[in-house]
């Protein structure tokens, strides 16, 4: 009797608990829309192929696309990665900070009212806010001492690819917990950021990935951005919530909204937007 080839992606449904507890996992609309129009799964901080700043939609599109009633009601959630809720609370406690995972964020959902007011904020802002420059400022420290703890304390790698390396977070996941990897794809392939270095740019989206997704057990999806989000955003201090809020929030709201990527921008959005 002949055998039947395992391939790699039976390796990653056999050995991925979280894919025994829900055999029945499917992507979420927006992370299947997202591959299909823009090359790409996952979709903040810039994270799209070159070519792809398009006008900002009319208000009716707009509005079509708030009233998606599948995209709202599907909550795509697993197991997080209890190194980085662990890492994440150590870093917080090194740092002053409060613990970011004293409530879980398994239930977080992203909504169309809160879509339709950070999206049209950040399409209004300019492009460079010179007054806003310090809030990057302060991001790109942060940034990269999180990276450093990352790398150094926990002994994950963050290679960097030419390609989205990852088809759902579960393969995100399942490189991380057997093989202490976390891929990266390269700010040099999808279009330089108007401040931060590509190395720098490459750091936040690796960071955001491990103590945003990978702690909170959420997906790419609109909902899961959301909690990566607010879990990341409390492990940074004041100073840089302004450009954290931008460079997640109101990318991935635009995004929603206008279904396809806007420019990354240094500018902030209202407070009431980023304030975590």
């Amino acid at each position: 009797m002949s055998r039947r080839i395992i391939t790699a992606r039976d390796q990653v449904d056999m050995l991925s608990p979280w894919r025994i507890a829900a055999p029945v996992y499917e992507p979420h609309p927006d992370v299947v829309e997202y591959r299909r129009l823009h090359g790409v799964s996952h979709t903040s901080n810039g994270r799209r192929m070159p070519g792809q700043h398009l006008a900002v939609a009319d208000q009716r599109t707009q509005e079509t696309r708030l009233l998606d009633p599948l995209g709202w009601k599907r909550h795509v959630s697993f197991t997080p990665s209890g190194l980085a809720i662990a890492g994440a609370r150590a870093y917080s406690g090194m740092m002053g900070l409060p613990d970011p995972h004293a409530q879980g964020y398994e239930h977080v959902r992203q909504t169309p009212e809160r879509v339709r007011e950070i999206g049209r904020n950040y399409d209004a802002l300019p492009s460079l806010d010179r007054s806003a420059v310090h809030h990057w400022d302060a991001l790109r420290g942060e940034v990269n001492d999180q990276h450093d703890f990352l790398t150094r304390r926990l002994g994950i790698r963050t290679p960097v690819v030419d390609h989205d390396p990852y088809s759902d977070v579960h393969e995100m996941m399942d490189d991380i917990n057997h093989n202490k990897t976390l891929k990266v794809m390269s700010t040099a392939t999808t279009g330089g950021h108007p401040l931060l270095s590509n190395d720098e740019n490459d750091r936040l989206r690796a960071v955001h990935d491990f103590f945003g997704h990978a702690a909170t057990g959420r997906s790419f999806d609109r909902h899961g951005e959301e909690a990566a989000y607010q879990a990341h955003a409390a492990m940074f201090t004041p100073a840089s919530h302004p450009a954290l809020g931008s460079e997640l929030r109101g990318q991935n709201a635009t995004l929603i909204l206008n279904g396809h990527f806007g420019p990354q921008k240094v500018a902030t959005l209202d407070p009431r937007h980023w304030t975590p």
